[in-house]
């Protein structure tokens, strides 16, 4: 079992659904998106209670969040890579995968919305992508 495995299925507390998890994943890209591509997943975390009109964070809300993206990094989300950890593994840094963006407008165009993303990673942000 790889370590991304691993650490999803230690913090789960109890088995969600692949309904629920897409739409937790859906949320962290709209906040992303909000944040300019990237952000501490504590930021993410709080932004999301926000939106959702809490005050303070719930533990399953953050567990729920944190398994979610797990999850998905480990292969168990949509085909399509939109999350990734800029800075490695054990980082708490989320960020969009330079593809997400291009999914992202994709789906905007498809929904009649305009699409203006331009996208420009750090150096060191595409030279970690790149690996």
């Amino acid at each position: 079992m790889s370590i991304r495995q691993k650490l999803a299925v230690e913090r789960r507390s109890e088995p969600r659904t692949t309904i629920l998890q897409t739409g937790l994943i859906d949320e962290i890209v709209e906040v992303l998106l909000e944040f300019g591509g990237s952000a501490h997943r504590d930021s993410v975390i709080i932004r999301i209670a926000a939106r959702r009109g809490l005050n303070e964070v719930p533990d399953r809300l953050r567990r729920d969040l944190l398994n979610a993206f797990d999850l998905y990094r480990a292969g168990a989300g949509e085909p399509e890579r939109l999350l990734w950890l800029p800075f490695g593994d054990g980082s708490r840094r989320w960020a969009l995968t330079p593809e997400a963006f291009l999914v992202v407008a994709a789906r905007q165009r498809a929904a009649g919305m305009a699409a203006e993303l331009s996208v420009e990673l750090a150096p060191a942000q595409a030279a970690a992508w790149a690996r």
